[in-house]
Parts: structure tokens; sequence; C-alpha cells
């Protein structure tokens, strides 16, 4: 007898299926016999457990499901649409039109690596805990509809993550404020600190070569 998925996962999957119309036919287990198309499977454990949500063009319409939070051993997340639709051709060709904010519940998701929401019309402000997540490393949010200051903590994740919000979201604040900030009260601390070093040394100079000097002197009156 085959061992069923993760308890906890399966009954997220079946909750995540009636927030969309699209997804209501996959039945039966999400992991065995077969996988869903859009799910990928750790069967290493005692029970198998999810491990990789792909949802790219799904024509998924609405909210991003909170019960995509209990699902504690995501590793990547994507809601991606390949390419930008226009209103006329985004059923035809399967894309997704998800919208409103992000879900606090995805905060629980501290194994996740790769959060890919590009392309939909997502909005409201990025919040603060998406880069507390201990895993991230990538999270892309471009062509979708994000409004207000980008968090400090994303200036200060900088260099540790992949972190691509343009082109789109036209009202989210540009996080070259915060450091063009910083950048001018660093500038011209180094700017005197360097100068405070090159006088000194010239004095050093000055004083040695006049040393230097003195010595000869009284060398060459010695003789």
């Amino acid at each position: 007898m085959a061992i069923l998925t993760n308890r906890e996962d399966a009954l997220a999957i079946e909750n995540i299926k009636l927030s969309y119309t699209n997804l209501v036919n996959w039945t039966g287990d999400p992991c065995v016999p077969t996988p869903h198309s859009w799910v990928t499977c750790n069967t290493s454990d005692t029970a198998p457990i999810i491990t990789e949500v792909d949802l790219s063009n799904y024509n998924l319409v609405g909210r991003i499901s909170p019960n995509f939070g209990d699902l504690l051993s995501l590793t990547s997340l994507s809601f991606l649409n390949h390419g930008v639709c226009s209103s006329v051709l985004c059923n035809a060709l399967q894309y997704n039109e998800l919208n409103g904010s992000l879900p606090q519940q995805l905060a629980r998701l501290t194994n996740l690596r790769n959060l890919q929401l590009q392309n939909n019309m997502l909005s409201g402000e990025l919040p603060a805990w998406l880069a507390s997540l201990p895993s991230l490393t990538e999270l892309l949010i471009q062509n979708n509809n994000f409004s207000g200051p980008i968090p400090p903590s994303f200036i200060s994740h900088n260099g540790t993550w992949t972190f691509t919000y343009a082109p789109g979201n036209p009202l989210l604040g540009s996080p070259t404020s915060k450091s063009t900030n910083i950048g001018l009260i660093i500038g011209p601390i180094i700017g005197g600190i360097l100068a405070l070093v090159i006088i000194i040394g010239v004095i050093v100079y000055f004083q040695v070569r006049n040393k230097w000097a003195f010595a000869n002197d009284e060398i060459f009156s010695s003789k």
C-alpha cells in the first residue's frame, strides 16, 4: 500500500484547489502514485512532502490563497506568467491574473528559496517580512501593481538575494533613494579622512626630509 502525502500538506493542497476553479479537477493524493503536474514532492521521508509548487500560466484568478503558507517544506513557489498579457489574450494564453496583496501566512515559509510573482496584477505594499525569510534567495515581482516604499530591510538584504521589481510597479518607491542618502553622508566622511591622511603624510615627509638634510649638514661641517 502506497504511503500517502503528509497530512498537513495534502490538506493545504485541497484548500488551495478550492480557491481556484482551474484546479478543482485535480483529484486524489497530490504526490502518489503520480504527483500533480504543478507539484514537486520529496518522497524520501516517511510520508511524501511537497517542496515546490509551480502554477505558472494556469489561468488563476483572484488572490493568493493563504493556505500556501501551510506548505512548510516549500522551497519554491511560482505564479509567474511567461510574458505580459493584454486583456484580450490573457484567457486564451492561460495567463494568471492574481490580484490583491500578499497574504501574511506566507511568512511561515522559512524554507522558501524562490518566490516568483511576476506579470500578475498584485498590489499593496511589499511586506517587510519577505526580507526576513531566512532561506529566500530570489524574489521576482516585476510587472505588478505594488506601491509604497520598498522596506529598508530589502536594501540591507541586497547582495545576498536576487530582487527584481522593474519593469512595472510604477507606484513602488525606488530602493536607490535610501542608498543615495547614505552615500551623501558617507562620501564627505571618507573624503575628509583621505584628506587628513594626505596632510599627515606630507607633514611626515617634510619632517623626515628636514632631519635627513640636518644630519647631512652636520656630517659635512664636522669634516
